[in-house]
């Protein structure tokens, strides 16, 4: 696989990003997800306190893939866009007020929840995970940037069977495959993925209040 790494954008480069002066916005319309500008103003008078983006995006939705025996999938994802924590620690040590910039970007490869837009529920889980779902529950909703507000993510609990979908991740998506952990090693997945963090944490939540017989409580009970 070929990695996509990141260099600064110079005037001639073609953009998909578009700035629509109207909303004010940022919008990407081949993707369907729109960085819009607010005003925050006080309720009472209407004065504006300050101005803030809010990310907008078409239905997004994140799954805890699981197969039959139990074991908990999680996608292996290259994200070139990243800075290392370890980088980040170093150079706020030189300076803890200096603003980072785009040439500390190294990009880094991390665990995470399949997740990502898709008009049709499940479509992702089989896309990224290779495998077609059995059973799929809805069990709440997960946001990896409350900051930035807009929609958040619709959260399943997804059975996998031993199928293969015959679909795989999109061009350029950049993901390596899935890898399976028994649920005692869940506690042990190292990952800066606040989605992917989230999503297990909901989903042990979920499934330790099921029917103690149930599949997806046995699988819960071993986080």
């Amino acid at each position: 696989m070929r990695k996509l790494i990141v260099r600064p954008a110079s005037p001639e480069d073609h953009f998909e990003w578009q700035w629509n002066p109207q909303m004010p916005a940022l919008e990407h319309q081949r993707l369907g997800v729109r960085v819009q500008l607010v005003n925050m103003v006080y309720e009472d008078t209407g004065q504006i306190r300050y101005d803030d983006p809010v990310l907008f995006s078409k239905r997004a939705e994140v799954h805890v893939p699981v197969r039959d025996d139990g074991h908990v999938g999680l996608v292996r994802h290259w994200r070139p866009k990243v800075i290392p924590p370890e980088v980040l620690q170093d150079f706020f040590t030189v300076d803890p007020k200096a603003m980072p910039d785009i040439s500390l970007v190294r990009g880094i490869e991390l665990y995470e929840c399949p997740h990502g837009l898709t008009a049709k529920a499940g479509a992702e889980a089989e896309e990224e995970t290779g495998f077609r779902i059995m059973e799929s529950v809805q069990i709440g909703f997960v946001t990896e940037m409350l900051s930035w507000g807009g929609a958040p993510h619709v959260l399943y609990a997804t059975k996998l069977s031993h199928r293969v979908s015959g679909k795989g991740p999109e061009k350029d998506e950049q993901i390596e495959g899935i890898q399976f952990f028994p649920p005692e090693e869940m506690k042990n997945i190292q990952t800066i993925c606040a989605l992917t963090q989230a999503s297990l944490w909901r989903f042990r939540c979920w499934g330790l209040s099921q029917n103690p017989d149930s599949f997806w409580y046995s699988v819960a009970a071993k986080f």
